[in-house]
Parts: C-alpha cells; sequence; structure tokens
C-alpha cells in the first residue's frame, strides 16, 4: 500500500517574487546532483555519443552533471537553453535541475519548502508571485524521498534539551515580529534578535518548558528595545573580529567541479586551504581570491567600503527575505542544519548576515566603489546561501565552540552592528510573514 500524499508547507514571505530568467548562474557554478533516475533517463538517449563528453561523472559516492573546461554544464547550450529541455522537454531534465531553485524537505508529517537565495532572481525578487509557484511543487511531491520511518523530527532546543510542544512555533512567531518592525534599523533589528537568542541561550532552561516557555520570550520581548538601546555600540574586540574573518573564510571555501574531481590530493587542498584560513585570521594585506573574483583587494580596502547611497532599501529587503525564508522553513536547526539545536542554529544565521555584510563590501573594494550596491549584496549572497546547510566545514564542532565564543560579551551583536551595509535608518524591511499550506 503506497503511503498518502503529504501536504507542502511554503513560508508566506511578503514581497517575495521569482520567475526564471535564464541567467544561467545555476547551470554554470553549481554542481547538479544526479539521481539514479536522471543517469537512466541520460542514458536511454545515448547521450555520451551525442554529446561527444561524457553526460555525467562521478563524485565521490555520487554522480553530477558533467561541465565543460568553461564550468558550464554539457547541456547548456550558446542561448542560454538547456538541451534536455530544448530536445526533450522539461522533464527530462534531472529532478535537482527541476526543481531549483526550491528545496522540499518531510519534517512532521509535511513537505517544508524553501528556496535558494544563490538564484539572483530569488535574490532580487524578480517576477511573479512565489505562491504561483506551489502548483509546480506539488506535482513534484510523488518524487520526493520519504523517510524510512514516519516518526517525528526531533529537535534540540539547547543541547540535550529538546522542545516541547509549540516552543519552536512560539519562538519563531516572537523573533518574526521583532524583525518586521521596520521602524528600527536592520542591524538593530538583527542585533536584538541575536540579543534575545543569546539570553535563552545562557539560561538554564531545563524546567521551562512549553507554556512557560512562551512567557519566558515574552518577557524579554518586553524589555528587548530598551536591551538593544542599552548595548554597547563598542566595535568588536580583535579576537572577535579575527574569529570573524575566518567564519567568512569558512562561508567561501566552494570547490568547482573540476577541483572537486581534480588529481590534487586531500592533503594538498587541505595545505592551501590552512594557508587561506591563516590569512584570513591575520587579516592584513591583501584577501585571498574569493569565488567570482580575483581582483587584488586588500582587508583595509574593504573596511573602507562605504553604506548604500541609493539601494538602501532593497538591500534592507533581500537581508530580510532571505532571514525569514530561513526562519519560517525551519531550514536553519535540526536535521536541515547539521543536525543543530535551534538557539545554535540561530546564531549561526545572524552570523551569515554579519558575514553577507562583509562580502557585499569585498565585492564593491574589488570593483574599487565606494559604496556598497544591490549587486555586490547579490553576489555575497549567493555565496552564503550556497554555503550555509550544505558545507561540511559550517557544521563541525569547531564551528559551534567559535559561535559560543562570538555569542560572549555582545560578540554576535557587536559584529552585526558592524554590519553597516545601509545607514542605521535608511530603507525599510518587508511586512512580517506567515505561513501557508496547501
Amino acid at each position: 500500500m503506497s503511503r498518502p500524499q503529504l501536504p507542502l508547507v511554503m513560508p508566506a514571505v511578503p514581497d517575495q517574487r521569482w520567475d526564471c530568467h535564464s541567467c544561467t548562474r545555476c547551470c554554470r557554478e553549481l554542481v547538479g546532483d544526479l539521481r539514479d533516475e536522471d543517469r537512466r533517463k541520460i542514458d536511454a538517449e545515448n547521450w555520451a555519443d551525442r554529446l561527444g563528453v561524457a553526460p555525467y561523472v562521478s563524485v565521490g559516492r555520487k554522480w553530477a552533471l558533467n561541465k565543460r573546461d568553461d564550468g558550464a554544464c554539457v547541456f547548456l547550450l550558446d542561448d542560454g537553453r538547456c538541451r534536455l529541455h530544448a530536445e526533450l522537454g522539461f522533464d527530462a531534465k534531472p529532478f535537482a535541475c527541476r526543481v531549483y531553485p526550491f528545496t522540499l524537505t518531510e519534517s512532521d508529517g509535511k513537505w517544508l519548502t524553501a528556496w535558494r537565495f544563490d538564484c539572483p532572481s530569488i535574490a532580487r525578487s524578480r517576477g511573479r508571485d512565489i505562491t504561483v509557484h506551489r502548483k509546480m511543487l506539488n506535482k513534484f511531491r510523488p518524487e520526493l524521498p520519504r523517510r524510512v520511518s514516519a516518526g517525528d523530527e526531533t529537535v534540540e532546543l539547547t543541547r540535550r534539551r529538546p522542545t516541547a510542544r509549540g516552543e519552536i512555533d512560539a519562538l519563531l512567531d516572537r523573533l518574526n515580529t521583532w524583525l518586521g518592525d521596520d521602524t528600527r534599523s536592520f542591524a538593530d533589528r538583527m542585533a536584538g534578535a541575536a540579543s534575545l537568542v543569546d539570553t535563552l541561550r545562557a539560561a538554564n532552561l531545563s524546567a521551562v518548558r512549553e507554556q512557560r516557555f512562551a512567557e519566558l520570550i515574552d518577557m524579554l520581548m518586553t524589555d528587548l528595545p530598551a536591551a538593544v538601546d542599552e548595548q554597547s555600540k563598542a566595535p568588536p574586540t580583535s579576537r572577535q573580529q579575527a574569529m570573524f574573518r575566518q567564519l567568512v573564510f569558512a562561508h567561501t571555501e566552494h570547490l568547482t567541479l573540476g577541483e572537486i574531481r581534480s588529481r590534487l590530493t586531500r592533503t594538498t587542498r587541505r595545505f592551501r586551504q590552512l594557508r587561506r584560513s591563516r590569512q584570513f585570521r591575520r587579516g592584513v594585506d591583501r584577501v585571498p581570491p574569493l569565488p567570482g573574483s580575483d581582483a587584488k583587494t586588500t582587508f583595509a580596502e574593504v573596511d573602507r567600503v562605504l553604506p548604500a547611497v541609493d539601494d538602501a532599501g532593497e538591500i534592507v529587503s533581500i537581508a530580510g527575505r532571505f532571514v525569514r525564508t530561513r526562519l519560517l522553513s525551519r531550514y536553519q536547526f535540526g536535521e536541515r542544519y547539521y543536525g543543530w539545536p535551534v538557539l545554535d542554529g540561530l546564531g549561526a544565521l545572524w552570523m551569515s548576515v554579519a558575514v553577507l555584510g562583509w562580502l557585499a563590501r569585498y565585492f564593491a573594494a574589488a570593483r574599487r566603489a565606494e559604496c556598497v550596491t544591490t549587486p555586490d549584496v547579490v553576489h555575497g549572497l549567493a555565496l552564503v546561501d550556497g554555503a550555509i546547510g550544505r558545507s561540511a566545514s559550517l557544521g563541525t564542532t569547531g564551528e559551534r565552540l567559535r559561535l559560543e565564543f562570538l555569542a560572549r560579551e555582545e560578540g554576535i551583536a557587536r559584529l552585526l552592528g558592524h554590519w553597516r551595509l545601509v545607514d542605521p535608518m535608511r530603507g525599510t524591511g518587508p511586512t512580517q510573514p506567515t505561513e501557508s499550506s496547501t
């Protein structure tokens, strides 16, 4: 007997739009993972002979679409179309290509949906309202892998303290209310969210459960505006800055398909990573080359970049939609984020926003620009979103310990206050999102 279809839940984020605009970034810069069924379809059409090269290659224990020397997928045509799609129709494409930029995972009897901000059209909210694609996503449900067992996912609030009924909803609802208050600057809203989560992480919550936990959050939320106003405006310490730069490095260690399959030994790649990590930790002279840029930019030049002048509203919208999507889709903790507890995962999200701020200034400095612009933010967010939850290095015990250190002495709030992509009160964020389902 077949198992019943699960409902599909989308985070309803106001102002989020999307349609494919054939920029082909996903065909050039992402690794197209293949299922067994995808390979069978490709083999049935004899693509190896038609292309003159292998249509897919092994990547460890998995398989991925092959790339040309310029990094483009072997199926990408000169006019930007997919050859599989052009000749055989949409359904002939691998599942990962058809579903992008959406992600769907099973949790507590439903399919949780999110979208990827490494797609420029998602980041810039270009196209139709995101909800019009719900019908397309529903068609994918029969192809989605189900859990072996039907049990609910167990999520911890903190380590060795499982969540109780309603606690995640209570926390996320209050955070979204706070983050939707556009009477405060985006940096202050993020610093307040960090302060709330840090306070909860430091508390003994073993006996504070369910309704009492919600009451505790309400009490902290009442005092949060004053707490943010009273937060130290001191810059991060040199140690905090050094650890933060290493976090930037961890978000940008992207390997291309060619690098993954190269003859370089794991030891050689590890040596190069350690050398780059040391350069980021020191933070002097030139910034090591980052994906998408080989500019000879120094750390000092990055620090001198000024906030956006004309793009403030759009930049705040991009960052706000990114944070809300990660929260409402619950992709920032539990099985979808390295198995991390809720409060640890949220702390990592705040730091990813700080990393986005640094990367946007880097790409502005690489252009020799004085101020940040929207394309700099979109470029930086592509690296950030491509890493969080996907890069193994960000899920290590070392990264959890780094987060614990940065949470001390207002470290996360200080680094978020250093975001400064827009002037304090320029631009407004989107309204508070809600959740909808089919």
